[in-house]
């Protein structure tokens, strides 16, 4: 009777497993791209992508609401260039006076006053209200209306780009309200942050990811490497995109692609390609083009999902007002209330430009906010959005890690219920319309929209990081150009991973 009840039981398990359908998604592809927001890149498109909360005709912004002599400016259409005349400001402080107004220069507490999105004008000029018609950006716009276009997706916090960064891989920024800031001001002992980061979830939950990057290692083409949690998994896991064997290019055609790809577009250098201001979004165009057809081309396709996400409006005009709540993460690295300036992180910031992209997604599909009753997986409190922090809760979702990061992943709408499709479309295109035709030579194309014989303002921030991170004297940024400052942001980050893989960064690390 044993042995029966043996073969019974095996034989339950086996009907079991087989009546278990195959997990849906494997690979999961993410390109973080930089500074747009969702009425710049998509507001116009009302006709192409029908029931968006697209640009509203005659939306206007005071030049300086408090002396209304000096006019209004009009949001256009078709009036975005391609490549920015002047940076946009995209700061903590910059942000919250294109939110509330000029009048609101405090931010950081509640009670929030509406969020009227008026100050853009006021802030950053009539080219924040410039947004690009549809024919401007054909890969964008045909990815959209064949997958699914993101209407409410916000960046995690009303700023810049790191502590967005830092949300979409780790579900906080531990404080950090400006770009270029590093632990030790934040009360840490080390510039690394020292939070668990969605890296170490996959690995811990039997994983895999990559960091592929586009270029050699200089200026903004090596991640976010001042979180211990992707720096110390590095060495073996960071490959350009055209490595033969290795790289998202070879393992796309080979059907390896890890469970996470977390791509890096090319933030400096020659054609730089994240979309920064003043990068040139064709050169942009041409990169989303090139992942998609080659993710599309492999063998895994069918278990694939690509999400394309911007980090943060960076100054652009979007007339959606921001929700005024989200839970503090609570990380136990989050040791000060904001720094350097004070905020709780209690408000998400502007609504971003997205894309998800999957044959499990149906075609035209307009997403709004997280779908279901309050306490499911997709919508786990009744007021839950989209935001950074989605990433790492989908991710938790798709993979069946153990557990969230933080509050704010627990709290964040997952995109793992936007997959809705039984089978994966048959449908989807091979190849996308070709991109806008780059910007002629001369142009500048240069981030930050300075010099280009100089250091740019990314260069300069990064130089003085590694520096510290590195325990060596900065060079003096006015004795080096942008090219040299490439060379020797590229030498230091191999040095970095050095001393991860010889364990001197982690003796060191053994501090945090």
């Amino acid at each position: 009777m044993a042995g029966m009840a043996g073969m019974l039981a095996g034989m339950a398990f086996l009907l079991l497993a087989a009546a278990t359908p195959p997990r849906k998604v494997e690979h999961v592809v993410v390109l973080l791209m930089e500074n747009r927001a969702f009425d710049h890149i998509f507001g116009c498109a009302w006709k192409e992508l029908p029931g968006i909360d697209g640009l509203q005709r005659g939306h206007e912004n005071w030049v300086d609401p408090s002396d209304h002599s000096k006019g209004k400016v009009r949001a256009t259409c078709g009036s975005a260039p391609y490549v920015c005349k002047h940076d946009l400001d995209h700061s903590f402080g910059g942000t919250t006076i294109e939110i509330f107004g000029p009048n609101v220069t405090d931010g950081a507490r509640p009670p929030y006053p509406p969020a009227r999105m008026t100050g853009f004008a006021n802030r950053s000029g009539a080219h924040a209200l410039q947004a690009f018609s549809p024919a401007q950006l054909p890969v964008k716009m045909a990815l959209a209306r064949e997958f699914g276009v993101l209407n409410n997706m916000y960046a995690s916090m009303p700023g810049p780009s790191q502590p967005n960064h830092m949300f979409a891989q780790s579900a906080t920024a531990c404080g950090v309200t400006e770009t270029g800031v590093d632990f030790t001001q934040c009360g840490g002992k080390l510039p690394l942050f020292p939070q668990r980061t969605v890296y170490d979830a996959l690995l811990e939950a039997g994983h895999e990811f990559a960091l592929f990057t586009n270029g050699t290692a200089g200026e903004g083409s090596f991640g976010d490497v001042y979180l211990w949690g992707l720096l110390r998994h590095l060495p073996g896991r960071v490959h350009t995109y055209d490595a033969p064997t290795h790289g998202l290019f070879a393992r796309a055609a080979a059907g390896t692609l890890p469970a996470l790809s977390w791509v890096v577009p090319r933030g400096g250098g020659e054609r730089p390609n994240d979309d920064h201001p003043c990068h040139d979004l064709a050169l942009g165009e041409e990169l989303l083009k090139s992942v998609y057809e080659s993710v599309r081309a492999g063998p895994g396709w069918e278990r694939t999902v690509l999400l394309v996400v911007y980090d943060d409006a960076g100054g652009f005009a979007d007339h959606a007002p921001t929700p005024l709540y989200a839970p503090t993460p609570g990380s136990p690295c989050e040791r000060s209330d904001g720094c350097p300036e004070p905020f709780r992180f209690d408000r998400l910031g502007m609504r971003l430009a997205a894309l998800l992209i999957s044959p499990l997604v149906p075609r035209g599909t307009i997403i709004r906010d997280p779908p279901g009753p309050a306490g499911t997986a997709t919508r786990p409190f009744a007021n839950s959005k989209y935001e950074h922090a989605s990433i790492p809760a989908t991710l938790k979702n798709l993979f069946g890690m153990p557990g969230f990061l933080t509050k704010r992943d627990a709290w964040a709408g997952s995109l793992h219920g936007e997959l809705s499709l039984e089978a994966p479309r048959l449908d989807t295109p091979k190849h996308l319309p070709e991109p806008p035709a780059p910007a002629p030579a001369g142009v500048r194309t240069v981030h930050g929209c300075g010099d280009p014989a100089r250091l740019t303002r990314r260069q300069r921030r990064h130089i003085a990081l590694f520096a510290r991170l590195l325990g060596e004297q900065p060079p003096r940024p006015d004795a080096m150009g942008a090219r040299e400052g490439d060379q020797w942001l590229g030498a230091r980050i191999r040095a970095l991973l050095d001393g991860v893989r010889t364990g001197a960064l982690g003796r060191l690390a053994d501090e945090l």
